[in-house]
């Protein structure tokens, strides 16, 4: 996922939700002394104007926890993306099939 600030302000991702897991955390992939550690932003994502974060496996990403059913290849579902200056947009995902 890519997310990109078109406005001529900063904007923060503060939260993501979806209905289909019983939570979802943003995710931060780090090295330290040779080892890989994943533990949950603390804080929000900051967009500044004309700026793209990029949410990509081995680095920032979006962890869904205890979901209600296996995803297949192909189908769909909600996420909603919590901003701070915009509010919630939600967005379908489409599930890869790798």
């Amino acid at each position: 996922m890519e997310l990109t600030n078109v406005g001529d302000e900063s904007e923060y991702l503060i939260g993501v939700g979806a209905e289909i897991c019983k939570a979802v955390e943003i995710h931060q992939v780090r090295m330290q002394d040779d080892i890989m550690t994943m533990l949950p932003v603390s804080g929000d994502i900051e967009l500044l104007p004309g700026e793209t974060v990029s949410f990509v496996p081995g680095d920032l990403h979006v962890m869904m926890i205890d979901l209600d059913a296996d995803l297949a290849p192909k189908s769909h579902f909600e996420v909603e993306l919590m901003f701070k200056m915009s509010g919630p947009i939600v967005v379908d995902v489409i599930v890869s099939e790798s």
